[in-house]
């Protein structure tokens, strides 16, 4: 088959997703078999976006719809130029848990290590620093409290903005996205943080705007058994996009509103 031009490609296994996406266009879907076995386990790449998790039959299928071309599409943040060394930073990261924990502990909020913590990086070379809390339309926020009172801004200013956005398909506004908004606001050479919940992530990845982003705190609830946008999600859901995001380079952190 010629490369890209398959509208839809099943496979029984996801070990050569490398041929898959090679022959998948863009905005075509690939289904694969889905195993929760730990030693098989698929992080989709970041040109692609989660469109269906169930079972067909007996078996558990994955489908993705491929949003832009491998190695392309990723506007790269500034962290991406830097010496190895402050790249290799990125793997003292806390690692995900592996397990959400209770309502009312906030334990989970002391194992952040922060960028500019790990990457020993003073905030001084930059031309702006910005922190980003999004939320759905109505939503109160909490993260601009948190983040004025927690995170290690070395004296330097930063501008603290509130972006309201809305799922694509409840769309009635001129609302942007969160991609649209990065695309829009930010430029590669800035340090921007973000607060975002995991659908606002996950279009910002498949839009290929997430490179914009330096350091994320990644609000994944839905594991919490609540409906929240986008609907219920499980835990395994939100290892997954974390893992995507750790993979795109971004210095990610889980966040819970409680």
């Amino acid at each position: 088959m010629t490369d890209g031009s398959a509208d839809f490609v099943f496979s029984a296994s996801t070990g050569d997703f490398e041929h898959i996406d090679r022959i998948l266009k863009i905005g075509g879907v690939a289904a694969v078999r889905w195993s929760r076995n730990p030693s098989e386990t698929f992080t989709p790449p970041a040109n692609y976006r989660t469109a269906y998790v169930g079972r067909v039959g007996s078996v558990a299928v994955l489908a993705m719809r491929k949003s832009f071309a491998s190695g392309r599409g990723l506007r790269l943040r500034r962290l991406l130029s830097m010496p190895v060394a402050k790249k290799e930073a990125l793997s003292g990261l806390e690692g995900a848990l592996l397990e959400p924990p209770e309502p009312g502990r906030r334990g989970w909020q002391r194992r952040a290590r922060y960028l500019p913590e790990l990457t020993r990086d003073e905030l001084d070379g930059y031309p702006r620093r910005v922190f980003v809390e999004v939320a759905g339309a109505g939503e109160a926020g909490s993260g601009a409290a948190w983040f004025e009172q927690n995170y290690p801004r070395k004296g330097r200013a930063f501008d603290v903005i509130r972006v309201e956005v809305m799922e694509k398909e409840n769309k009635e506004t001129d609302e942007a996205s969160l991609a649209e908004w990065l695309e829009r606001n930010v430029k590669e050479e800035e340090y921007v943080v973000v607060k975002a919940e995991a659908s606002a992530v996950e279009e910002a990845v498949a839009e290929g705007a997430i490179g914009l982003v330096d350091e994320l705190f990644l609000e994944c609830d839905h594991q919490l058994k609540r409906e929240t946008r986008g609907g219920r999600r499980a835990y395994w859901e939100c290892l997954a996009l974390y893992g995507k995001l750790r993979d795109a380079g971004v210095a990610v952190h889980q966040w819970w509103s409680f």
